[in-house]
């Protein structure tokens, strides 16, 4: 179910950046047409308003995806199940014991 709203959060994501592009374009075709902008100008403003939506793109994967970990922790945790970050710190612990050992001999 997390995993359902996860896909429709990115999908909503990825829709608004593609409507933001389409508006901005024909605001560009608009712009060029009254003569307040050149063609160069436009294509320079059309790179922009891509970047943004990439950018914009990104830290809603982002969010979205440490939204999830952070559900999937929890779930994981309540059913008593171990967890990335548990798994790390006993990654860790049993280097340190090993190079404690190391030391010892």
């Amino acid at each position: 179910m997390v995993m359902e709203y996860l896909k429709k959060g990115l999908e909503i994501g990825i829709h608004a950046a593609d409507l933001d592009e389409k508006k901005a374009k024909k605001l560009a075709s608009e712009l060029v047409a009254a003569g307040k902008l050149t063609v160069k100008e436009a294509e320079i403003f059309m790179g922009d308003v891509k970047a943004a939506a990439r950018e914009s793109e990104k830290r809603l994967r982002k969010t979205l995806s440490s939204r999830f970990d952070s559900k999937i922790d929890s779930y994981l945790k309540s059913k008593g199940y171990s967890t990335k970050s548990d798994t790390a710190k006993l990654k860790r612990r049993i280097k340190d014991l090993e190079a404690k050992l190391k030391k010892k001999r």
